[in-house]
Order: structure tokens, then sequence, then C-alpha cells
């Protein structure tokens, strides 16, 4: 087994201008063999997550398989590496195994591997990671809705809550592969397309986006369906290239997505193609969520198009089963008279799409 030690190397020139040893260096230095790269951006519990990994794969704390890095001063960039575990590390770096490495920072966990380590292996890494997102109980994130001032468009930067939610309990079993689909397409700044969150009310659609907003590292910018037929606006698109690979959210959108061939005559639909799989679509890179309540059938069905969309996911009730043991956790009497979605059985009071004040997705605005 391989070591972060200097011994056995290949080849010594592995260090960066910043004397620090580049994972990928390292690999083909020890193996004579360029690695596959995966990597996931999420906000992660980076020790936790390291925890997690070397006790799957058997490696003790003090192991010379593992090295830590922590910045000691950020304005002077003065940096040292461990080779023991401490409990407040940035990032860790460790070789679980032959040709198989994993570094893991506070943004995310990227993968290398040979054609020897099967490819289940690297989805198992990638849940442990999911399963060690970094929960804060307020966090600024990266939110923010387009607004119009003086015939300029602007960004106006909102504060959100993280909402505390575990997907596993709180959606039906089948999610999860739609969860995964969209979170891999966010660490591929050249996927486009259009995310499509659909269903009744009080399903858990506007958490779910609020829990994207707090564990991904990427720009969310909300845009009122008012203004999508500004998309494409040619006073709207030196804005737009400002804001490159980010993901724009469109709520409660069904009245500019109905069918054209029922008499819609919106701009709206042309503009969210061509942003999300056109050729504009490619320059930005920007995704597109896009949620409504209405039936999928009353949607235009350009925007379903196979190749078009990155994921499309219908949130209903909870199964029985799951919506009784979601109950139970959080010590709530279940009223079997009503739908089994999220909103009925926490009864409106946790924030989970609350009528009781009705603003884009809950966000207040900065001080």
């Amino acid at each position: 087994m391989k070591t972060f030690l200097l011994n056995g190397l290949k080849n010594r020139d592995i260090f960066d201008h910043d004397g620090d040893i580049p994972n990928v260096k390292l690999f083909i230095a020890y193996y004579d063999e360029i690695p596959h790269y995966c990597h996931v951006e999420i906000n992660l519990d980076v020790v936790k997550c390291a925890n997690a990994l070397m006790e799957k794969y058997n490696i003790p704390d003090n192991s010379d398989q593992m090295r830590k890095h922590e910045s000691l001063n950020r304005n002077t960039g003065e940096e040292i590496y461990h080779m023991i575990h401490r409990p407040h590390g940035t990032s860790y770096s460790i070789i679980l195994k032959e040709k198989l490495f994993v570094e893991i920072e506070e943004h995310g966990i990227t993968v290398l591997y040979s054609n020897s380590v099967n490819t289940d292996e690297i989805e198992d890494i990638k849940r442990i990671a999911n399963d060690h997102i970094m929960v804060k109980g307020d966090v600024k994130s990266k939110f923010y809705m387009i607004v119009s001032q003086g015939g300029e468009w602007d960004l106006s930067e909102f504060e959100i809550k993280n909402t505390d939610v575990d997907l596993n309990q709180s959606y039906n079993d089948d999610f999860i592969y739609y969860h995964d689909r969209i979170t891999n397409s966010f660490t591929d700044k050249h996927q486009t397309g259009i995310i499509i969150l659909h269903g009744i009310q009080g399903t858990g659609k506007t958490t779910y986006i609020r829990h994207l907003i707090n564990t991904t590292a990427l720009k969310f910018i909300y845009l009122p369906s008012y203004m999508a037929n500004s998309l494409v606006d040619p006073t709207f698109l030196p804005f737009l290239t400002e804001h490159c690979n980010s993901v724009l959210i469109i709520e409660d959108c069904e009245q500019i997505l109905m069918d054209r061939e029922g008499g819609n005559t919106t701009a709206a639909i042309a503009n969210i193609l061509n942003l999300g799989d056109g050729l504009l679509g490619d320059a930005l890179g920007i995704k597109i969520i896009c949620t409504f309540n209405t039936p999928l059938s009353k949607i235009d069905k350009a925007l379903t198009r196979k190749g078009r969309m990155i994921a499309r996911y219908e949130f209903g009730e909870l199964h029985r089963e799951k919506a009784e043991k979601l109950a139970l956790k959080n010590q709530i009497d279940l009223d079997h008279g009503k739908p089994l979605t999220l909103a009925n059985i926490f009864g409106g009071l946790n924030e989970i799409e609350s009528k009781v004040e009705k603003r884009p997705l809950g966000f207040m605005k900065s001080e």
C-alpha cells in the first residue's frame, strides 16, 4: 500500500510552484498512469466525511495513508501539512487503497482512480460524502434576485435559513436517483439544461430548492416569472454573461410554460429553451430550475424533449410507511384524513411551504 512518504516515488519532481504536491501528480508518480477524475461540489463537514471514509477502509487515525492540509494564517498564506489526524482541518488527502485517492475539502470531494477500481465503489464514496453535508443554522447563501433599476439589470443578494432536511426520510425512495442527477450536473460546468420540479402544493419542492442552495457551491439566481420574456432581450444578454455557470430559478411558472398549441403566445418558452439547450446556453453554461403545480400534460411538450432536460421529478404524497416514520421521528400525530404531504405532516409549522406568508422561497433581504 502506498503512503504519503517520499520513498518509492519514481519521480521526485512532483511539487507545484507553491511547494505543494498535487494529488494527480502523486498518483502518476506512484502508478505510472493517468487517473480518472471525479469531483462532487457540495459543502462538506470535512472531518466527519474523512472519518467515515477512513472507518470504511479501516485506516487508523495516525496512518501515513492520510495527510491533512491546514491553513494557519489566511493573511500570510502560511500553511502546514499534518501527517496525523487533527479535529479541525481544512482539507484531507487519503489513499483509500491501491490506485484510489480522495481529496476532501469544505466545498467538495475529488476522487482519483484507475481502471482497476469498480465504479460502484466511486458511487459509494459519493454517497458517503452526501451523508456528511455541512449544515448550519443560519448561513449566507449565494442567492440573488434579478432586479431592474433605472433601465439596468442588477442582482440583489438575499439570505436564506438553512432547511435541515433529510432527503432519504422526507421524500419517497425514487427521489434520490433524480437528486443525484441534479447535483452531478452542478459539478459539470459544460452541462446545460432544464430541471423540472412539479407536483401538488405542499410536497416539498421549495424545501428541496432551499436544500440545494445551502449545500451547493453555485450561484442561484431567482427570476420572477414575469421577467422570463426578457431572458434573451439585447439589454439582458450582457448582464447574463457576467453570471455564467449559474442556476436560474423560476418558481410557480405554469402560466408562462403552458402549451403553445393551446394558445400560449408568450416568448418565455422559446427563451427558456434557447438558454437551457441552445447555443446561448452552451456559451453561458446556465441551468434552469422550473417549478409548477399544474399537471404536466398542460405544459409545452418541447420542454420535456429528450436531451433537453437534466431531470424531471413529480413530487407527490409520501408513501404511508415513510410518512409514519417521519411523523414518529418528529413526535407528530399523523392525520390520516389528509393527504400525506410534508406540509400536512408538519402542519405548516416548520417552514415547509407554509402558506402563512407567501414569498419567493421564503428569503429575507440582507441588511
